[in-house]
């Protein structure tokens, strides 16, 4: 192929015309018709069953029997796991496919969004049908709501966060037409959306707890009390859960290699994710629970891996391992010191997975990861997660402790959300000093090597940086192409061939609608050069188009990866709306601490020790 032709061809960038700035008006129509009625059916079926309607009852009948639970506590629990079944493959397979097609055309623009709204519509079914169902029984820890509702206290902690979930789907479009459509999983209403879904779980978690003990008095002579082991492997499954939950909600764009925040957000994710479920099953379920919960979430991992990718023709999500943070877990039984109680306990694990359990996942990432993490990172990332794992830990200890047949005492005296509520702020402070982000002045010039021709070229890309040093000791340095609309994603690092001088592992595509742009992060410095972007008619911004040689600046990073955000909207504004979601999630998160603390406080503290007793009293002096 001729120079003169292969510079026609790179220079023709397509067009991309999908919707930057809000939902179609009869996409709002249907989708608040959908909605308004569906909750409608919800709130006709609920009020006939407290009627007296025997609907709910006959089809829970053979699942009381199977699990040993009551109907109000089992028939929640069957509609939120269809839930999470649902809303968890469809987002993974949202989140590639807005990875390699680009934006879509509404809320109903894509199958994976169908699977999204029926696993939201189903938490709040659960939630409703927790506080609906509960009829002719009262336990000590139940709220008054009407002269006759009695409901336990996670019922209505899961309907808060089950309408904080499905407010963030239309809220998402409210957003997109202040701000612009943010192409990032962290965006804050799709936050809502994920938050709010795994917050119904642990609220799932506590009812459940109230059903068993329920059966366990005798409340329910009809059934038979739940099976040790079945009760053992909810437990597991509940943590595995937990585990999954933090991987897909906010580690998918690590996952795919198209990160837009510091990579040591990566490993203190991982920690302080790591920490609250194998702590929280260690202690909750003895030893051997830590590796059982990370088998279970590897096999739900791996599934949803499999079912996006090779079935439905995605891009590969890679999960971290995890395998490491549960040993550490395992190992602290061994520990004498950490046996004195569970904050003890969770000190010393989350430790070990704040040092040795980062270190692991590191090397993971050198053998399966899109962006491997440089060995320099690794002082740095286990600092970072020091706090992260504790708070993470401690929090899991906290959860374990008030789900204890017996709850611990450091979680039914009073003021004992002091320390959960410490972590939680310690957790927040440690996230939110990683976003700021730095983009000194700095260009490079490209050279493109036309590697195949036509209609889809590919080409090797070289640059020259104008400071050198600005790359050296980088967390990351690649090129990247996404959004081809071909299902796919393309990166190649980049390969120092000399001074200042560096060049791509592979060819990328540079025309079409692909977004082929080299990536720079380091420490704060977080920015990127184009090297070929598509005209996009709804933001709307002008081509840039691949040249065999020309000098292109870097830029802010989000400034090309989220070029559809309005440059025109006030700071305040962005930055006070994200603030107002933020506050909103704590305030469920302590709505649903509040919650355990009354249910654990029902059940009293745990029987003391009759050997620690004893040696108490042989301490204190004998009266006279």
């Amino acid at each position: 192929m001729s120079l003169v032709a292969a510079v026609t061809t790179l220079a023709a960038p397509a067009v991309d015309g999908a919707p930057a700035g809000g939902a179609p008006t009869t996409d709002i129509i249907v989708g608040t018709a959908a909605s308004m009625t569906i909750l409608a059916v919800l709130f006709v079926l609920g009020l006939r069953h407290r009627a007296g309607h025997t609907l709910l009852n006959d089809l829970a009948r053979p699942l009381t029997r199977f699990t040993g639970l009551p109907a109000w506590s089992v028939v929640p629990l069957v509609v939120a796991i269809a839930g999470f079944v649902l809303a968890g493959v469809g987002f993974v397979w949202d989140v590639s496919l807005h990875i390699g097609q680009g934006r879509d055309t509404g809320p109903f623009g894509t199958p994976a969004h169908f699977l999204i709204l029926g696993g939201i519509y189903l938490f709040v079914a659960a939630a409703w049908l927790a506080v609906a169902m509960p009829i002719g029984v009262r336990r000590p820890s139940w709220l008054r709501i009407t002269r006759s509702w009695y409901v336990p206290p996670a019922a209505p902690a899961m309907l808060a966060t089950a309408f904080f979930s499905m407010s963030g789907f239309p809220l998402d479009d409210v957003w997109h037409n202040l701000f612009g459509q943010d192409v990032t999983l962290w965006g804050p209403t799709h936050l809502m959306m994920i938050t709010g879904g795994l917050f119904l779980f642990f609220g799932l978690v506590m009812l459940v707890r109230e059903g068993r003990e329920a059966v366990r008095e005798d409340l329910y002579p009809q059934l038979s009390p739940v099976p040790r082991n079945l009760t053992r492997e909810l437990g597991v499954q509940a943590a595995a859960i937990g585990v999954v939950g933090v991987t897909v909600a906010y580690l998918q764009e690590f996952a795919y290699g198209v990160p837009q925040f510091r990579l040591l957000f990566a490993p203190t994710i991982i920690a302080a994710g790591a920490a609250f479920a194998f702590v929280g099953a260690g202690l909750a379920l003895g030893r051997g629970a830590a590796l059982r919960t990370w088998l279970a979430s590897m096999i739900i991992l791996g599934l949803l891996t499999i079912i996006v990718g090779p079935i439905l023709g995605e891009s590969t999500h890679h999960f971290p391992l995890f395998l490491v943070p549960a040993l550490c877990v395992e190992a602290t039984f061994l520990v004498p010191w950490a046996r004195g109680g569970g904050y003890r306990f969770a000190v010393v694990a989350s430790g070990l997975i704040a040092t040795v359990g980062v270190a692991a996942e590191l090397a993971w990432s050198h053998v399966w990861s899109p962006i491997a993490w440089p060995l320099h990172l690794l002082p740095e990332a286990m600092l970072r997660s020091v706090p992260t794992a504790l708070a993470g830990g401690l929090i899991g200890a906290f959860v374990a402790g008030a789900l204890r047949e017996h709850p611990t005492a450091t979680v039914v005296r009073p003021g004992s959300w002091r320390v959960p509520a410490a972590a939680l702020a310690v957790l927040s402070v440690s996230m939110l000093s990683l976003i700021p982000a730095t983009h000194p002045a700095l260009s490079a010039r490209m050279d493109l090597s036309v590697v195949r021709g036509g209609d889809r070229p590919l080409a090797t890309v070289t640059v020259r940086v104008s400071d050198p040093s600005a790359v050296k000791g980088a967390d990351w340095f690649y090129v990247m192409a996404w959004q081809g609309k071909e299902h796919a994603i393309h990166y190649a690092t980049m390969k120092r061939i000399g001074d200042g001088v560096y060049r791509s592992t592979r060819p990328m595509p540079v025309n079409g609608t692909w977004k082929t742009v080299v990536r720079l992060h380091k420490g704060s410095v977080m920015e990127a050069a184009a090297v070929s972007m598509p005209q996009d008619t709804a933001i709307p911004v002008a081509a840039i188009p691949a040249e065999l040689h020309t000098t292109r600046p870097f830029l802010a990073e989000r400034r090309l990866l989220q070029r559809e955000r309005k440059r025109d909207v006030p700071g305040w504004l962005f930055h006070g709306a994200s603030a107002a979601v933020g506050l909103a999630t704590i305030l469920l998160a302590f709505l649903l601490g509040w919650a355990l603390v009354r249910q654990a406080r029902a059940y009293g503290p745990e029987t003391p020790d009759p050997d620690a007793t004893r040696r108490e009293a042989s301490r204190e002096p004998v009266a006279a």
